[in-house]
């Protein structure tokens, strides 16, 4: 094997030079004050070119992070023979910050100035880069003024003669204006990128800078906006808290729902807000903003419920909000990380935002959203509830214990019933005991569990219900409101309950009902033996006060959101049985 030998001067020069080299890197994180510079001895901490590596270890000075000044700048530097150029010399303030693949960078933009990073290394072949930017936080206008934050400007160059794009410096450059906070662009390069984002001078009347988080990424974009409005649902509502669900979900999710990992979230924000104007496209000022506003208990979990083909759906769940009010929910993906640690490069981990959705929270307490029932697993909505003598838990276990006894007397009748006969000795050839007893369990569930609204909702079809009684808080019915008419009281199909446990246990006071919908009748009748008894009520004012119509009922079995802004997803259905198990005829009013 041949070998290199160096002369006696080399080598005592290399020596030397390799000594001094790690004599300066020893000494420069211990006693960086000590140390005068050629440039200029009044150097002061800040401006040390080495500070920044020490205060902020995120920035990667390896791989896809290189930092680079602007070669344009006369500015004296010392340079000593064997040493790199970022050992020594002061770093210009134009200086760009290094982007690592797939990891945020969090920083602040002075309004009328502009600040530059750059990502990528040379490629023997061309690959897309994905550059996508959030406007975390924004001037905000003052108590004299209306004004609003002008949008930032994103500046691109794979050029090495712009190495910093910018408002004074566009030659071989691209420009992107943000839009509501958001800004993205894709380019195939071979070369590094250079990127630039500029602050417009903040307008009188206005306070405060620009916090932005910036992503880089060869895979995906890093934050991402989707102008597809997403398939979410506003469940319901009650005085405090708001239910969420998706319609449908993504294959590419379901891993995550299985592992119990629900990627997605929402993030309310009152409707007469500001926080987030000019910010509702970017995930970090929607979150941040929320956190902020209100003092939220958000729980996310994923339910098959509602699911024509049992795929994972995923439920959020957001309590603490505030009665009678109005909000705006963003549906957002919180990125693909399994951890909040934003240290870790997660593809996509900026996270996604869809538009948002209104929805408003009731007045009265006496509703409350109930779900996770044993026996009525389909149940998700406010039912009527006395919050004096109830909570979600206890409520829940009432009806669901409920319906689960009443369910009890119709399975006895139905083994009479010779299910396991020849098909062609069965009481149908179309329907069998198992869809007799699955559409019994849902009317069941539906008329036993009655959805719930305030009683001066002005949703018109809605059924008053218990107008005989006070409110759950001793008062009655004020003497003007047109509820307090007598005839009304005398109504069974307003003075109670469809069900007399719930005036006798819960005791909610008055309140409004959506009723169930009429083909949960009709399909336990076409599926039950006819000597079961089943039947509908004809139409006309039985039928009226008993069963919705389509797309103006409730069934546990659909997503169907009803609020101010009624948005219907449901199959209406709606129906009366009368059936004679006599324990199912209190449903029959």
């Amino acid at each position: 094997m041949q070998f290199i030998y160096l002369t006696s001067l080399r080598a005592r020069r290399s020596a030397v030079l390799t000594q001094l080299a790690l004599l300066l890197m020893m000494c420069a994180p211990i006693t960086q004050a000590q140390f005068a510079y050629a440039a200029e001895l009044d150097s002061i901490l800040n401006q040390d070119h080495n500070h920044h590596r020490i205060a902020e270890p995120q920035l990667n000075l390896q791989g896809d992070g290189v930092e680079v000044g602007d070669k344009s700048n006369d500015m004296y530097e010392a340079e000593f023979l064997g040493l790199n150029r970022w050992i020594t010399g002061r770093q210009d303030k134009r200086q760009a910050s290094g982007l690592t693949n797939n990891l945020g960078y969090d920083t602040s933009v002075e309004p009328g100035s502009s600040i530059f990073f750059q990502f990528g290394t040379a490629e023997a072949e061309a690959s897309d880069v994905y550059v996508t930017v959030n406007t975390c936080s924004q001037p905000v206008a003052n108590s004299t003024s209306s004004a609003e934050a002008p949008q930032l400007t994103l500046y691109l160059s794979t050029d090495e003669s712009n190495t910093t794009p910018g408002p004074t410096n566009t030659a071989n450059s691209e420009m992107r204006a943000f839009d509501q906070g958001f800004v993205s662009y894709n380019v195939s390069s071979q070369k590094i990128v250079y990127i630039g984002i500029s602050a417009p001078e903040r307008p009188d009347g206005m306070e405060g800078g620009y916090t932005v988080s910036v992503g880089a990424s060869r895979d995906a974009p890093y934050h991402s906006w989707s102008d597809q409005e997403y398939p979410w649902a506003v469940m319901d509502t009650d005085s405090k808290a708001a239910l969420f669900i998706t319609n449908t979900t993504d294959v590419a999710d379901w891993r995550q729902f299985e592992d119990g990992n629900p990627p997605y979230t929402v993030y309310p924000m009152p409707s007469n807000s500001s926080l987030v104007t000019g910010m509702e496209k970017s995930y970090c000022a929607i979150r941040d903003a929320s956190i902020k506003t209100l003092n939220l208990n958000i729980t996310t979990a994923t339910t098959f419920r509602g699911s024509k083909n049992r795929t994972p759906q995923q439920q959020v769940f957001v309590q603490g909000l505030n009665s009678s009010s109005s909000f705006v929910g963003y549906w957002a993906r919180k990125g693909n990380s399994q951890s909040d640690d934003v240290a870790v490069p997660v593809i996509g981990g900026g996270g996604t935002v869809w538009p948002s959705k209104t929805f408003e929270t009731k007045p009265d307490g006496n509703c409350q959203i109930i779900f996770g029932l044993s026996f009525c697993s389909e149940v998700a909505y406010a039912v009527p509830t006395n919050p004096n003598s109830f909570n979600a838990t206890s409520l829940a276990q009432l009806y669901d214990d409920t319906a689960k006894n009443l369910y009890t007397g119709f399975n006895y009748s139905l083994q009479q019933t010779p299910c396991e006969a020849r098909v062609t000795d069965q009481y149908s050839l179309a329907r069998n005991c198992t869809d007799c007893a699955n559409d019994y369990k849902h009317w069941l569930c539906a008329v036993t569990i009655p959805r719930c609204y305030d009683l001066y909702s002005s949703i018109g079809f809605l059924q008053p219900r218990s107008l005989g009684y006070n409110f759950f808080n001793g008062t009655p019915i004020a003497a003007d409101s047109p509820y307090s008419n007598q005839t009304l009281k005398d109504r069974i199909a307003t003075n109670s309950s469809r069900n007399a446990m719930i005036d006798d246990q819960i005791k909610p006071g008055p309140y409004k009902e959506l009723l169930p919908c009429r083909d949960l009748c009709y399909a336990l009748v076409r599926s039950c033996p006819a000597k079961m008894g089943f039947g509908c009520p004809t139409e006309g004012k039985m039928m009226s006060q008993s069963y919705g119509l389509d797309d103006q009922c409730n069934d546990p079995l659909s997503i169907f959101v009803l609020n101010s802004g009624i948005e219907l997803h449901a199959k209406t259905v709606t129906a009366l049985a009368s059936t004679l198990i006599t324990t199912a005829l209190i449903f029959c009013i």
